[in-house]
């Protein structure tokens, strides 16, 4: 997906740029879980949002990873090193270390490339929309 996607959503945003009816695709508004729809329209020059669909609990996680490697609480694989439940603030519950959004027990490939989706695309995307934001008066 990451390799044949963003080809194909680059082609069709052409074509439909090339076309004579009006229309054009200015703006791009994609899910993190496909942030390579923005890689291609930050390449392109286009306009771009990413949203976060899931709880804001997992986004919590999401951008504490470096924390959580650092504090011991996974390994730099997502693994958790021990079984202790995640205070992030008071205003989230607590969520055990064995309970992350890129856990997948007993399926370890699956894991390893959930997280390393989460720690390398996933945190850049999220910090290049909060670089981003613009108050509107």
């Amino acid at each position: 997906m990451l390799k044949v996607m963003p080809v194909h959503l680059k082609d069709m945003i052409e074509k439909i740029n090339q076309s004579n009816d009006g229309d054009q695709i200015s703006c791009v508004i994609a899910s993190i879980a496909v942030g390579w729809a923005l890689e291609v329209a930050e390449k392109m020059g286009i306009k771009r949002a990413a949203v976060w669909p899931g709880g804001l609990g997992d986004l919590a996680i999401v951008l504490r990873i470096p924390k959580l490697i650092q504090d011991g609480m996974i390994d730099t694989k997502g693994t958790p090193i021990k079984d202790n439940l995640i205070w992030l603030s008071k205003e989230i519950p607590a969520r055990s270390s064995t309970e992350l959004p890129w856990s997948f027990s007993g399926d370890s490939k699956k894991q390893n490339f959930t997280f390393e989706y989460y720690t390398l695309r996933a945190n850049h995307y999220v910090t290049m929309q909060l670089a981003s934001l613009q108050l509107i008066p």
